[in-house]
């Protein structure tokens, strides 16, 4: 035996009676302390992923590297005493695909990107050794442990294994893994795949998510029939998500004839649930009269019930509300405390709203200067009417330094969005 670091070499005693073979096995060089290579450890490992551990324990990750590519092969060639078929394919793997390269080089990637690199090889293999995926996958899977590399973290590998056992609420949580890229990359195929298994089970919130990944085409053409099926078989079941999203279908004709009547009893249904997004959409309903008798009061009431949960929308919705005195008493200053809230949350049309009281002095003290802030938060967002206010304090110098040129790009920027106030400022510069 010699030790691959410090070249120094170990004759094992003759063997004697009543001994095993392993009480004459050095497994680390006597002089450096180096790891030692032990044939007879390396031909008791059948397993390929025990040999090829073995491997790297003593001779480290460097096995791996295309540089040891004769290195690796002959280690298996001469000392694995696995099957015969097998022990062909691993090496061919390592001669004509270089595979071992390529699992180090995966190694070398943040957890978060090597799912996806992995995926690309597995596919790679595949194709260039006219295989199947699984053949392809158990291949690379050996070199994969073999180095002992965690290809996902923790917490996802436990979900993998589950789904692939048929769990379907780790199915589940599997794909809302993959749809929102936690702890894995983004990746809508696989976030629809596993929520088809599960839905196909009967989670209701697998339906509910596949629902969704059919009306935005998200991991699958988009298909609104497809999504109202799926919501459907999801709100037999009483979801609160997907009773709003079927709603939403009805109010907008998606997948189903436009139905507002429809629209608000799934509203409804979901609302009465708790869901702040039903909430809201059933207080717009009472506000516009949409399937329903126009009713200001029962639109603040719902609205109320949505803002208090940190709905944005309903925020500024019920800050209109106490503005005009829709449906419960005028008050400026409630106005501008929702307004704030939904502000905050960076929701568009309540920072133009807030800038208005600003301006006017609605509820606060009037400030030009905290006028022209949220104006710009909202305008940069791309508000038409925020563009065309900001453009108005640019251009007589507002709570900001005058600035006519500047005036005149947010009104065309308004005015493309087609706002008729926009047009008729910017008329006037273009007419001069």
């Amino acid at each position: 035996m010699k030790c691959e670091k410090c070249g120094a070499e170990y004759t094992p005693p003759e063997k004697q009676e009543r001994l095993e073979w392993t009480d004459y096995i050095l497994t680390r060089c006597a002089f450096c302390g180096a790891p030692m290579f032990c044939e007879e450890i390396a031909k008791s490992n059948t397993r390929f992923l025990d040999f090829l551990q073995y491997a790297v324990s003593v001779y480290g990750v460097d096995i791996y590297k295309s540089g040891n590519k004769e290195k690796l092969k002959s280690l298996i060639r001469d000392f694995y005493m696995g099957e015969e078929r097998m022990k062909r394919a691993y090496i061919r793997a390592i001669t004509d695909d270089s595979l071992p390269q390529k699992v180090y080089e995966i190694s070398l990637k943040p957890l978060m990107e090597r799912e996806s690199f992995y995926d690309k090889l597995v596919s790679y293999f595949a194709e260039s050794n006219f295989c199947d995926e699984e053949v392809s996958k158990d291949i690379v899977d050996s070199f994969v442990k073999g180095l002992s590399l965690n290809i996902r973290d923790k917490e996802v590998e436990w979900l993998v294994e589950e789904a692939e056992e048929g769990d379907k609420d780790a199915q589940n949580n599997l794909g809302h893994r993959y749809y929102t890229g936690q702890g894995v990359v983004l990746n809508y195929e696989k976030a629809q795949m596993w929520f088809r298994k599960s839905a196909e089970q009967g989670n209701m919130y697998a339906q509910r998510n596949l629902g969704l990944c059919y009306e935005y085409g998200r991991g699958v053409p988009q298909d609104y029939s497809e999504a109202v099926k799926w919501y459907r078989k999801s709100v037999e079941q009483g979801n609160a998500i997907a009773q709003n999203n079927l709603g939403l279908c009805y109010e907008y004709g998606r997948g189903v004839t436009q139905d507002y009547v429809k629209a608000t009893q799934w509203y409804r249904k979901s609302a009465k649930q708790g869901n702040m997004y039903a909430q809201c959409n059933l207080g717009y309903c009472y506000e516009q009269g949409r399937g329903v008798t126009q009713d200001y009061a029962k639109a603040a009431r719902w609205y109320r019930k949505s803002a208090e949960q940190g709905n944005a929308v309903a925020q500024n919705n019920l800050g209109l509300c106490y503005e005009y005195g829709r449906g419960i008493p005028q008050d400026y200053s409630e106005a501008v405390r929702w307004y704030c809230k939904s502000a905050e949350q960076g929701n568009s049309v309540a920072q133009c709203n807030l800038g208005y009281c600003y301006e006017k002095g609605y509820g606060v003290p009037q400030d030009y200067a905290e006028a022209v802030n949220w104006y710009r938060k909202s305008a940069e967002q791309g508000n038409a009417r925020a563009q065309n206010n900001l453009g108005v304090c640019l251009e007589l110098g507002l709570g900001i330094e005058q600035n006519c040129v500047e005036a005149v790009e947010w009104y065309k920027k308004s005015a493309s969005q087609g706002y008729k106030w926009a047009k008729d400022n910017l008329k006037k510069w273009i007419n001069e």
